[in-house]
């Protein structure tokens, strides 16, 4: 699965203020109701939050990866957010997250929904990713920090 074909430049924002993972959520919710993106943000933040609440979805690095699965959408959606000052996401690392990758799938691909997750945590293992998230001056230069890691890490692989 090559990440960066999931990519939306209209989802990628640079400026997410939030202190923790739930204000977190709920802010990323709100902006992908607003870009059409999801239909019912209530619903979609009740199971990020269930989600989070089972475990936390820090996966170290200084990246979080909130998912879950809802008929809200139609095909997966992949949402990028920076925030510079950290979220306590719950890394075993005990990093705060200055990446969020927020994922949704529907139900019925529960199989592509894991491939995604499968590429975000080979794109988060790879060296300078932080440096240059934590570097981009806005949302462009984040997306493409994250594309240059995704083929860095060989998410060329056949879907």
């Amino acid at each position: 699965m090559k990440l960066a074909t999931l990519l939306q430049p209209r989802l990628v924002y640079a400026d997410l203020a939030a202190s923790s993972p739930k204000e977190a959520l709920r802010i990323l919710v709100n902006r992908l109701v607003s870009a059409g993106a999801v239909e019912a943000g209530e619903d979609t933040l009740r199971v990020l939050s269930e989600r989070e609440k089972l475990m936390p979805t820090g996966i170290g690095n200084g990246v979080a990866v909130p998912e879950g699965l809802t008929p809200e959408v139609e095909s997966t959606v992949v949402a990028l957010a920076r925030c510079a000052k950290g979220i306590p996401f719950g890394a075993a690392d005990g990093t705060p997250a200055h990446l969020v990758v927020l994922v949704l799938g529907p139900p019925e691909l529960a199989t592509e929904h894991r491939d995604v997750l499968e590429a975000i945590a080979e794109v988060a293992k790879e060296p300078g990713l932080l440096e240059s998230v934590l570097a981009a001056p806005g949302a462009p230069q984040l997306l493409e920090a994250v594309r240059a890691a995704d083929a860095a890490a060989g998410n060329a692989r056949p879907d």
